[in-house]
């Protein structure tokens, strides 16, 4: 039987190339390491809020302009 995470998301970093950067990560741990690179994401709500909504969003960091796109992935655990 497969359990699936829905604490687990991938994010693209966009940047100026067109290349993107894709990260898994846990939610919470995320959101933290978030906090250092962009001041506007405040907290897990944040996320949780969106998700519970959409399978992905955008976020744009208000000061620097980068994009990026999350999106809610499930990662089966066996």
């Amino acid at each position: 039987m497969k359990i699936k995470n829905t604490n687990i998301i991938r994010l693209y970093v966009a940047i100026s190339d067109g290349m993107a950067i894709a990260i898994s990560t846990g939610l919470k741990d995320f959101v933290e390491q978030m906090k250092t690179i962009d001041s506007s994401i405040k907290s897990k709500t944040y996320f949780d809020n969106h998700f519970k909504k959409h399978d992905f969003f955008y976020h744009q960091n208000p000061i620097t302009g980068k994009q990026y796109t999350f999106q809610k992935i499930e990662k089966d655990k066996e």
